[in-house]
């Protein structure tokens, strides 16, 4: 049952609930040191399970998805075998190390199977090695034991996570943890992909995730693009409804709505063509998909949740959306955000969509300025530390994580 408004909302509330994460300033060493981010990537990156892709994204046998990956330092093959099942592989042929889907950036397809454009080593959906050209000219070869080196992969609600340990550590369940358990009932399967945005920005990688873990930012950054509609009288500095940490290094968080905001008339139509919106509130409004608004509050927008360590997941009744902040050096991000709105099949739907898709446009656009804007001070040496209000436990918490990990003993 959803719980009233409170009068006003108390400030400091959450960080002294987490007394291992400290209230004191925090060093920006870690974005602009080229050894701790290369500590990032032989312990971290390389040792945890990341959120690749959705599995629609490979809707049959024989198609597939490659990921150029700085940070593992490979290049990546997902395909959908024969059997149905995504599997992942080195995108790497086994007779000399050429590409076997060859190029730079995403490569997406279909295929019978995959032959190395250098010398014609052929291998099927399964990654089995097929064919040899010559191969009575070799020595000993065992090819039921060349076939693409697989990487460890598994799906967690529709979407596709890798492990590029040779033995993990944990499985991907294990990994998720209770946040998996808590918002596994959301329904991934109602929304459809209505937009990609992607680009190289040149930041350290948690800087870009740090402009998206918090809402402190709502005021002044968004005033005349995303405030109104979650800034309210009993809330003026949006702060969080709801917070949860996980072990894991998940986290979980709830953003205020402003029940007193009043709509364009576009937004009130987009509601009436489309269901909903993440920015009306209007009685009857759906807000109680599972897995959702864990505190039950009345004045909620959407969820903000991390998936350890650099996917950021909004959700809502009206929308979901995941970005990736994948590090490419110690001051360079791929940054691919994907927006996700509830299936529609009728022409006034899709125009209602557009609303939604501008909105989201306009606010990220906003967002992204910051980030090679503080990325460049940095640099200088000039901000030591940084300081983090009670609103902004997310970014605590992330740079709490990632320095137990990379500081951990082998």
């Amino acid at each position: 049952m959803n719980q009233p408004a409170s009068p006003v909302l108390p400030a400091k509330k959450w960080t002294l609930q987490y007394p291992e994460l400290g209230t004191g300033p925090l060093p920006h060493e870690p974005n602009i040191s080229s050894a701790y981010f290369e500590k990032e990537r032989e312990k971290l990156f390389k040792r945890t399970w990341l959120l690749l892709c959705r599995e629609d994204e490979l809707p049959r046998p024989g198609s597939y998805v490659v990921k150029q990956m700085p940070i593992l330092e490979t290049s990546v093959l997902l395909v959908r075998g024969d059997d149905g099942v995504v599997r992942a592989f080195h995108n790497s042929c086994r007779h000399r190390g050429n590409k076997v889907v060859m190029g730079a950036g995403e490569k997406t397809g279909d295929s019978r199977g995959f032959m190395c454009g250098f010398h014609g080593w052929t291998y099927d959906l399964q990654g089995r090695l097929t064919h040899i050209v010559d191969e009575e000219d070799f020595f000993d070869l065992d090819k039921c034991a060349l076939g693409l080196k697989p990487i460890h992969c598994d799906t967690w609600r529709g979407f596709v996570f890798i492990n590029a340990m040779d033995t993990p550590r944990e499985t991907l369940a294990e990994a998720l943890g209770d946040w998996g358990r808590e918002v596994e009932a959301f329904p991934f399967e109602n929304f459809e992909l209505v937009n990609v945005y992607s680009a190289n920005v040149r930041c350290n990688w948690k800087i870009g995730l740090d402009a998206f873990q918090e809402g402190y930012h709502a005021l002044t950054l968004h005033a005349k693009s995303a405030c109104e509609p979650f800034v309210s009288k009993h809330n003026p500095f949006a702060h969080l409804l709801y917070v949860k940490l996980y072990p894991e290094g998940q986290r979980r968080a709830s953003f205020p709505a402003n029940l007193d905001f009043v709509p364009a008339p576009s937004v009130q139509h987009a509601v009436k063509y489309a269901g909903n919106n993440v920015y009306a509130y209007q009685d009857g409004h759906t807000r109680n998909l599972p897995g959702l608004n864990p505190s039950g509050a009345s004045d909620w927008s959407f969820d903000i949740n991390i998936i350890f360590p650099h996917v950021q997941f909004l959700a809502s009744d009206a929308f979901y959306v995941t970005q990736h902040f994948w590090p490419i050096s110690v001051d360079e991000t791929y940054w691919e955000l994907r927006q996700y709105l509830p299936k529609c099949t009728t022409v006034s739907g899709r125009i209602a969509q557009q609303n939604s898709q501008a909105a989201l446009r306009d606010v990220i656009r906003e967002d992204l300025v910051t980030l090679e804007n503080t990325q460049s001070v940095l640099r200088s040496g000039a901000i030591s530390h940084m300081q983090l209000n009670d609103n902004e436990i997310a970014v605590r918490h992330s740079y709490f994580k990632v320095a137990e990990r990379v500081n951990a003993p082998d």
